[in-house]
């Protein structure tokens, strides 16, 4: 792809010399977002299944799962804007920027009051595909509506996060949505204690998907000060074709995407029922609180990677990317090393010994530890996605994405019949391993001018050992005694996660960067003291 560019020097100021942040406070901002959402997940997960009882739960996860959906419905713009607002900027494009974020923004409103309005329609049927009887039909439809408007106002949301994140300034989405969903946790541990149920719950949803639009509107008036949303003045039809364009192509891949790594939990309530849905979400929401980790990693470098290839700095544009794939090849074996080594216990001690215990076919424990696997190649590839998104090679994603979707969802509805949940991950691990392992690797060899065997030992090979070395260190710490208790869970993991952060800084990262984190905590330790 290769759009016109309209500047001209009266526009040109929208995007000055030297906009955007830095990719290290922008990699920093999102990992402490995600550190943040992960330790509310951590209380607020066990209180929701407490306070409404499992089945009730059961309603709650597959009424988010549905209505989650929408976020993929956008036809791609919330992605091809990010992709044009980092390539206008590069370019300096002042009026291709204005015209691109205004349509966009205003398609996003249409189509998310479209599905708003779709909700309704939705509660009604919802019941009905899930087999829910009784006094629970009134309240589970209220919980659908809401859930719908706040996932119809999150597309506006995500929308303004995807302008400040091509522009570079991932920094302040990350902080808005760290701040809006944290507040919405409290609110709803609050709502809980006094006897709220799903209505509460998602009347929070949709004040805090309010609040963040308000936050996010702000920020992108403050930081892109030239900037105008105005409806009449710069919303143009080419403008939305191009996004259309981009979008599409990425439209299907969250499609395909969406078949593969989500029907899972819908196609086990419909075929094993409410309860059993319940007990798969908790090992699957683990490993998407792992994936969506990496992504809070290596979706910091979509901006830059975009901001490389607008200015046609194809070798800066690939030592970037090497250096994110080994970074984020080291975060994504410590994370699988651990989730192996003390998923168990920590499923036990969590959400009780129902999860860890009866026929391995409906274990959580067993889920969780086949789905590890399957998620590894994944979580290895997304760094890759991002810079094909980055570059505009959409063809391949979209047909490999594609095939896996067709084979993930065949498997998916032969095995779980027979294997139940270990079937649902057994169903994972298969098309993942094969496409998104060899196949998007082998693309990649093609299409950029990367030697296999130099990214391989960097991407793999030194981030494999600090794994190996991670899951030996905690394997070690179980088998001397068994975490029983939380204070003895904490303190053996707490001694993992420090073994394996000293073997990623002495292994996993290069000397450069070695010294470039000194430099940082000498700095940091200067300023402390002043």
């Amino acid at each position: 792809m290769n759009p016109e560019n309209n500047s001209s020097s009266a526009d040109a100021d929208v995007t000055p010399s030297g906009s955007g942040g830095s990719l290290t406070r922008n990699v920093g901002v999102n990992l402490a977002r995600y550190g943040a959402l992960l330790a509310v997940g951590f209380v607020l997960l066990p209180v929701i299944i407490h306070r409404l009882g499992v089945q009730r739960y059961g309603f709650w996860a597959l009424a988010s799962e549905v209505t989650g959906y929408f976020i993929y419905l956008d036809l791609g713009i919330r992605n091809a804007v990010g992709y044009y607002i980092a390539l206008y900027a590069a370019q300096r494009s002042g009026r291709d920027l204005n015209e691109t974020a205004a349509t966009a923004f205003w398609a996003s409103v249409t189509t998310g009051t479209v599905l708003t309005v779709a909700g309704f329609g939705l509660a009604q049927i919802f019941p009905f595909l899930f087999h829910i009887t009784g006094d629970n039909i009134p309240e589970v439809r209220y919980a659908v509506i809401l859930l719908s408007a706040a996932a119809g106002i999150g597309l506006p949301v995500e929308l303004l996060n995807a302008v400040l994140n091509g522009y570079r300034r991932i920094d302040i989405a990350g902080t808005i949505d760290a701040l809006s969903r944290s507040g919405a946790a409290i609110a709803m541990l609050a709502a809980l204690m006094m006897g709220g149920g799903l209505f509460a719950l998602g009347m929070i949803q949709l004040i805090s998907r309010l609040a963040a639009l308000i936050a996010a509107w702000l920020a992108v008036r403050r930081v892109m000060t030239d900037l105008s949303l105005s409806l009449p003045r710069h919303v143009r039809l080419h403008s939305f074709r191009r996004l259309i364009g981009y979008g599409v192509p990425t439209t299907m891949i969250n499609l395909c995407s969406l078949a593969i790594s989500r029907t899972d939990l819908i196609l086990i309530g419909m075929l094993l029922g409410v309860r059993a849905a319940a007990l798969y979400s908790i090992p699957r929401s683990l490993l998407e609180y792992a994936n969506t980790g990496v992504q809070s990693l290596v979706n910091a470098f979509g901006a830059h990677f975009t901001h490389l290839h607008g200015e046609r700095r194809t070798a800066d544009l690939i030592e970037l990317f090497r250096k994110g794939a080994r970074i984020a090849g080291v975060g994504v074996f410590l994370l699988t090393a651990w989730m192996a080594a003390f998923g168990h216990d920590f499923l036990a001690l969590w959400q009780g010994p129902a999860f860890v215990s009866g026929p391995w076919t409906s274990r959580a424990d067993v889920a969780l530890l086949i789905l590890v696997a399957a998620f590894l190649p994944r979580m290895l590839a997304g760094i890759t996605g991002q810079l094909f998104l980055a570059t505009g090679l959409l063809s391949f994603l979209v047909r490999v994405t594609a095939l896996e979707a067709i084979v993930k969802v065949g498997l998916s509805f032969w095995l779980i019949r027979s294997l139940e949940l270990a079937g649902a991950a057994i169903a994972n691990l298969i098309p993942i391993a094969v496409f998104e392992g060899f196949a998007i690797a082998g693309y990649l060899f093609r299409s950029f001018p990367i030697s296999p065997g130099r990214l391989l030992s960097e991407w793999l090979a030194r981030p494999a050992m600090v794994g190996v070395l991670a899951w030996a260190a905690s394997y070690m710490l179980i088998r001397f005694r068994e975490p029983v208790t939380w204070p003895l869970f904490l303190a053996e993991a707490s001694a993992a996660a420090i073994f394996g952060m000293v073997a990623a800084y002495l292994w996993g990262i290069s000397a450069d960067e070695r010294e470039t984190i000194g430099r940082i905590v000498r700095a940091s330790t200067f300023r402390a003291g002043q």
